[in-house]
């Protein structure tokens, strides 16, 4: 059992190429082109096992997003930042940093972590 992945990426490249991935990796993966956008899939009742969230984005940033997530959110939920910033990123609500370029070995790794289910678990549907 696998629980899904959402993708927040404003770029277009870098998000189809991250679903690609995961999809050929066998994950259901949804996408969001802006934090206001994935508020929007998370309201819809998506509950990913992992948030791959990028930091800078117009609309809504990464920043804004998490300080929007109050009571839309399962706060069990890892929030992974994927940026190309190089500042500072404090907040209790992300899991993991990954400074981008991603390596695919590490971002599989990290969603197979908190995405695959053992079936004998009591998470397991």
């Amino acid at each position: 059992m696998r629980r899904p992945v959402l993708i927040v990426e404003d770029d277009a490249d870098v998000r189809g190429s991250l679903r690609e991935l995961l999809e050929f990796e066998g994950y259901q993966t949804y996408t969001a082109e802006h934090g206001r956008a994935a508020l929007d899939r998370l309201r819809e009742g998506l509950d990913p096992g992992v948030i791959l969230l990028d930091w800078m984005m117009p609309v809504m940033n990464g920043k804004e997003f998490l300080a929007s997530l109050d009571g839309q959110w399962n706060p069990k939920t890892p929030i992974v930042v994927m940026t190309a910033y190089t500042g500072s990123i404090d907040s209790n609500k992300v899991t993991r940093v990954l400074r981008k370029p991603v390596d695919a070995e590490q971002l599989l790794a990290i969603v197979k972590s908190y995405c695959d289910l053992d079936p004998t678990s009591a998470h397991a549907v």
